[in-house]
This record gives C-alpha cells, sequence and structure tokens, in this order.
C-alpha cells in the first residue's frame, strides 16, 4: 500500500491535497496519520489503496474535533454520522493553527457525500466461500454506518428466525490486535496490557491464545452488541467462532486477535517475531466475513470450547447449517442404530441426535470400539430431560482429532472417547441446568444393555483422557442390563451444559 508524505499548513490545505491526491491514479484515501521521520521532521503521512471496479471518487472533508473530554469528541463524531457522512479516519494530525502554530490536533477525515456510500453498496457474493457465501446479503438491511475497514461496502443486519436480536455481518479488512498479557510495545506501540472482557477470575485476554474481535463503539450502541458476545468469523472456508474483546477506534472495523488471524491462516506460525510483523506491517486480507449476534454471551470470556459451542449453534440457528450424520457417510449406521435401541432409553433422544454434527468444521461418526462410553453419559440425560420435562439440543458428542483441533478443545477432551455431551434445556439457564445435573452425582442409574465395558483406548490420542472405572461401580442390574455410579464432568457455560462420565467428579469453570 503506497504512502504520500504531505505537509500542509492547515486542515483546509490538507483536505485540498487529498482530494487532490485521491483522483490521480484511481487512489482511494485509506488512513491520514501524524508521522516523525528520522531526521525528526514531523509531517502527515498518507495510505492509499488502487480504487475497486466501478467505485466512484467521493470528496474528503474534515473537521477539527473540539471537545475537551472522550465524550464530546465521539458526540462530534456521531453528529457526522447521522448526516449520513462516511467516517474515514479519526486520527491526530500536525497542523497550523490561525496564529501560525503548528501543534497536534485530532481531526475527523469523512467522505461528505450525505449518505450516498449507502445507495451504492457493493454486495458479497458466493464468491467469499466459508460462512460469507452463505450469508443472504441481499436480504439484509444495509447498516446507516461506515466504518474504515469496510470492503465491498458489506456491512447489515439480519432478522433473528427466534425473534431476538439483529444479526449483523461485515465484509472487512484484517487488521491485527496484541493486546493482553502476551504482548509488548516491543511488537506495538498501541499495545495494552488488559482487554476490556476478562475471564471470570478477572484476567485479561491474551491475543496471543484468544480468538478475539474488536468492534467500534458505534456498532455496538447501534445493534446492542456487548463486550463477550459471539461472533463467527471466517476467511474463505475456513472459520472460528470468537468473542468481542475489546473496543476499537471510533470509525475504523476489521481488527481480530493475532491467535485468530493465524487460525484463520493469515499468518504462517505464532512466533513472536511474525506477531511483531503483523502489529507493525499489517497484511493484503479484504474479504474477511464476521457474524456477530447481539446477547448471546454472559459478559465474561470463555474457554475455546465454550466459544466454539456457543458460536457454531448461533450460526447453525441463523442460517441452518446444522445437519444430522449422514448415514450415506456412516458406513455402521444400521448397526448404531440397532446398538441404541438396545439400551432400552426412553424415547427422548433419537440415535441420530446423538451423532449430531454441522458443517461448519467437518467431523467423523465415533469408532465402533468408543460406542459403549457414551451408555453412562446418555442415561444421566435421559434424567435431565426428565427432570426438567423441556426439549433437550444435543450440541456436541464425539470428535475425532482434527475437529477437536479445529474448535479449539484440549488435547485430552472426554469428546474425544466418545464420553461427553454438551446439551441445553430450552427454556432453562445453563447454571440451573448443570446444578441440577451435578446433584445426580452418586446415584446408581440403569441401561438395558448387557456387559456395559467402558474403554480408554482412543486410537488417535497417545494420552487418553482421564477415567476412573472403580468409582463408576459398573455392575450386573438386578433384572438384566447394568447399573452404575454416576460420577463425571459437568460444567455450565453461557449457551450450553458439559457432561460426562469419567468416574471423577469434575468443574472447572
Amino acid at each position: 500500500m503506497p504512502s504520500l508524505a504531505l505537509q500542509p499548513s492547515t486542515l483546509s490545505a490538507l483536505l485540498t491535497r487529498l482530494n487532490q491526491e485521491e483522483g490521480v491514479g484511481g487512489a482511494v484515501i485509506v488512513s491520514a496519520v501524524k508521522w516523525t521521520q528520522d531526521d525528526g521532521e514531523v509531517i502527515n503521512n498518507v495510505e492509499i489503496r488502487a480504487r475497486n471496479p466501478g467505485e466512484t471518487a467521493r470528496v474528503i472533508a474534515g473537521i477539527t474535533l473540539t471537545g475537551t473530554t472522550e465524550e464530546e469528541e465521539r458526540a462530534q463524531i456521531a453528529a457526522e454520522l447521522k448526516k449520513g457522512n462516511a467516517p474515514l479516519d479519526y486520527t491526530v494530525l500536525a497542523l497550523k493553527d490561525a496564529a501560525g502554530k503548528t501543534g497536534d490536533q485530532t481531526v475527523l477525515l469523512y467522505y461528505a457525500d450525505g449518505g450516498a456510500w449507502a445507495k451504492s453498496l457493493v454486495q458479497a457474493t458466493k464468491a467469499l466461500g466459508g460462512i460469507g457465501g452463505k450469508i443472504p446479503w441481499d436480504k439484509g438491511l444495509k447498516s446507516p454506518l461506515n466504518f474504515s475497514g469496510l470492503t465491498r461496502g458489506a456491512l447489515a443486519s439480519f432478522k433473528n428466525p427466534k425473534g431476538g436480536p439483529d444479526i449483523v455481518a461485515a465484509v472487512t479488512v484484517a487488521n491485527i490486535d496484541t493486546d493482553g498479557p502476551g504482548g509488548s510495545k516491543a511488537k506495538d506501540q498501541f499495545w495494552s496490557r488488559n482487554t476490556s472482557l476478562r475471564f471470570p477470575g478477572g484476567e485479561s485476554c491474551d491475543s496471543r491464545k484468544f480468538r478475539g474481535i474488536v468492534t467500534p463503539p458505534a456498532l455496538r450502541e447501534k445493534y446492542g452488541i456487548a463486550l463477550g458476545d459471539l461472533a463467527w468469523v471466517s476467511l474463505g472456508d475456513k472459520g472460528f467462532g470468537a468473542q468481542v474483546y475489546d473496543s476499537g477506534p471510533e470509525t475504523k472495523i476489521g481488527e481480530i486477535s493475532f491467535r485468530l488471524a493465524v487460525d484463520l491462516g493469515i499468518y504462517p506460525d505464532d512466533s513472536e517475531q511474525t506477531e511483531a510483523r503483523a502489529a507493525q506491517k499489517g497484511n493484503s486480507v479484504t474479504e474477511l466475513v464476521s457474524a456477530f449476534f447481539p446477547g448471546s454471551g454472559g459478559g465474561k470470556a470463555m474457554s475455546p470450547d465454550a466459544m466454539e459451542e456457543g458460536a457454531q449453534r448461533c450460526v447453525a440457528q441463523w442460517l441452518g447449517t446444522a445437519q444430522p450424520a449422514e448415514k450415506a457417510v456412516f458406513k455402521d449406521a444400521e448397526t448404531w442404530d440397532a446398538f441404541f435401541a438396545s439400551l432400552g432409553l426412553p424415547g427422548v433422544i433419537s440415535a441420530n441426535e446423538v451423532l449430531v454434527k454441522t458443517d461448519i468444521s467437518p467431523n467423523t461418526p465415533p469408532p465402533k470400539a468408543l460406542w459403549h462410553n457414551i451408555v453412562p453419559t446418555l442415561a444421566v440425560l435421559v434424567a435431565v430431560r426428565a427432570k426438567f420435562g423441556k426439549p433437550l439440543i444435543i450440541h456436541s458428542t464425539y470428535r475425532s482429532k482434527a475437529y477437536n483441533a479445529g474448535v479449539g478443545g484440549v488435547a485430552r477432551s472426554q469428546h474425544m472417547a466418545f464420553r461427553a455431551i454438551d446439551f441445553h434445556i430450552e427454556g432453562e439457564t445453563p447454571a440451573t441446568v448443570a446444578s441440577f445435573t451435578a446433584s445426580l452425582r452418586g446415584q446408581t442409574f440403569h441401561t438395558a444393555l448387557s456387559g456395559l465395558t467402558l474403554s480408554n483406548n482412543v486410537p488417535e490420542l497417545a494420552s487418553p483422557p482421564p477415567l476412573d472405572l472403580n468409582a463408576l461401580q459398573i455392575r450386573p442390574g438386578a433384572n438384566g442390563g447394568t447399573d452404575f455410579t454416576f460420577h463425571g464432568g459437568v460444567q455450565d457455560y453461557p449457551t450450553f451444559v458439559h457432561v460426562d462420565c469419567r468416574g471423577q467428579d469434575s468443574s472447572w469453570g
């Protein structure tokens, strides 16, 4: 991206030069910032990019922000947004005042077109790939907001099929955030040790480990997006769940954590050298697709598992991408159906539900050698369903090694041994359901399956998940079948509950 060094004496002189440069060679102004050269001279540095096909020239205007507080400056910016003007940059420039004295001035640069930009939005297409190609852009309500970093002009809201808050989607560039305890000023001059979103214990999110996305305040205020809300972020066919974890500049959009950028393939590795380059030099990505789900978070940072499961559920609800296991792919389908029928469970859970998967991240059915492992957890789930008498929705059961890695699961996840189920009860909070589920520990459960045998031989894992067979006390039932004592992991997350029968009572929230 080429740069221009400008030294105008006033804001009007700067705007004149910017508008002149924008008309040269089909260039578009991306940003303007104060820059100090090696010899100490202070100038204004302007970044430009090539004009998109069909994009017309627009006049750049600006105002000097005179507010003495951040709230007053934001009020000035909001006034321009309400006029329909499209903000370009909110920055500090070196300009001369009326007396000829050079000083720092905080300036808002914007396209003074009174909303004309909104009437000629370029629609995103199927060519985006992944979720970007599935979003019904033509059915969305075009946003009255505009931000630097938007590409294709795509920012729209969509009605939630369940009647909840609108869903917001955007196509943007991919700026990199390195905030949190893992970064440093050496990598990013704007680095901050803390992030706005925190874990339940008060710790900030480490952008080297946390899949996070930054949002401008105006976007959150317009659509009710809160810190901690879930998002699905994709580039091409790669996509991951993320959380809104920090507040960005007023006029910019498209900033994501370094971890998320690496996982999306924007950078080849997560070394400190790569992180420094990412923070200082950026990248050429222009088709990052982010779908935000207002009201989906609990105000706290989540574990990778919870974040991924919650975001996938939001996407599935919105776009209808959830689908049962395809029998054409599952060579043991008929055998599995017979096995499931032999468990003698009440008909509140179907065989297909236990094999739930989505087309967002590919998974495989559980190997036959692990089928017995899920039986105790299913028996507990039936008791939970009976308690609440409401629909029980399963989110996740078995995970292949590749799928588990893709969703950020722990290396020795109980899901990989086909012992864990993530679910929710419609109309009940996860905390309420988890509390009742945990109260079942120590109770005896029954399955009609004779000869129940649990295995900890997970072919894909050299070191399998924990399993204590002694605590489960698996034994023949008095009238046939098998009895066992429930002991295992129970944990509530913002959108679901995790339960497993590992033989060790465990919670980790």
